[in-house]
């Protein structure tokens, strides 16, 4: 599974029987898989990157250990730390 498939499981492109997908009051997406969660962005938080979700882009967190290591918009991986193997990602 690459990012743009957690992306496409996240905003509902592609639908999964197998992994679970939780939704939190304010409306952010969790996915957690291979040690890793994946968040969508909430866009009422008033950043930058709420901003280009409010405009429709599809923005992603990545964390570890809860740590942020890397985001994914609109199907692109930018890592931000490079201690965590995000290959399969890309």
């Amino acid at each position: 599974m690459n990012a743009k498939a957690i992306e496409g499981l996240l905003f509902g492109s592609i639908v999964s029987t197998t992994l679970t997908i939780k939704t939190f009051s304010h409306g952010v997406k969790c996915l957690e898989y291979k040690g890793l969660k994946f968040l969508t962005q909430n866009p009422d938080t008033g950043n930058y990157y709420a901003a280009l979700a409010k405009g429709g882009a599809k923005v992603t967190w990545v964390l570890y250990n809860d740590q942020y290591v890397a985001n994914i918009i609109d199907g692109k991986l930018t890592i931000q730390k490079y201690d965590v193997d995000l290959s399969w990602l890309e």
